[in-house]
């Protein structure tokens, strides 16, 4: 049986209780038509699937919408953001020849993956993009001819122009040199770029071994 004064009493003088951060919370009793019964939205602008809510003060909510595919959670200015996935891997299939003593940079022709666009294959070959401030794992393999003259160098740059890393190759008894490079970069601005950079002193031109696809890696580790 159905209260109808106790319903209207707290209609005109809805209860108070108190949540967690201990600020009050008004419970209002509404009527209902039979068969008008909807789904409230919990914010202005509905609720569409794969939403997200958020505390704002501890009585109102806040909504974010559902993001893209590649995207991810953060926090900024201390409310949930999605941030789009910083990853690619490039490589290139051509054979590049350096000119001895002459640094130059490596350009890459192709990509296993890039789900958010940071490297072209057409523009600017040689660059892997860095959208926003964070820590990056940087990785890189290249692997030269053989030849068994002089140095073989390759340098990692941002885009101030700024030295990251070296790897000073060794050549073996053969002549053989191959650089492996794995570091983690810390990003301080938004939308930087990387590139390697190749220089050997054979005394003549000299070229990737075929094969041996250069290798040019980044992957976010944390954004900051």
């Amino acid at each position: 049986m159905i209260d109808n004064q106790n319903n209207q009493d707290n209609k005109n003088n809805p209860p108070t209780i108190t949540n967690l951060d201990s600020k009050p919370i008004q419970i209002y009793q509404q009527d209902i038509t039979p068969g008008a019964v909807t789904q409230p939205a919990l914010v202005a602008g509905g609720n569409q699937k794969g939403d997200l809510y958020y505390g704002m003060d501890g009585i109102r909510f806040s909504r974010l919408a559902i993001g893209t595919n590649n995207q991810f959670l953060t926090v900024s200015s201390g409310v949930p953001k999605w941030s789009t996935l910083a990853t690619c891997l490039a490589y290139d299939t051509s054979t590049q020849t350096f000119t001895t003593g002459v640094p130059a940079n490596i350009t890459f022709n192709s990509n296993t993956y890039d789900p958010s666009s940071l490297h072209s294959t057409t523009t600017n070959t040689e660059r892997i993009l860095i959208p926003y401030p964070g820590i990056y794992l940087v990785t890189a393999f290249f692997r030269w001819n053989d030849n068994a003259t002089g140095y073989r160098i390759l340098d990692l740059y941002n885009k101030a122009g700024t030295l990251i890393f070296q790897s000073i190759g060794s050549l073996d008894s053969g002549g053989r040199c191959s650089h492996l490079v794995s570091i983690h970069y810390y990003s301080t601005v938004a939308n930087d770029y990387i590139y390697l950079q190749a220089v050997q002193a054979s005394g003549g031109n000299l070229t990737g071994i075929p094969g041996y696809n250069p290798l040019f890696n980044l992957s976010l580790v944390l954004k900051t």
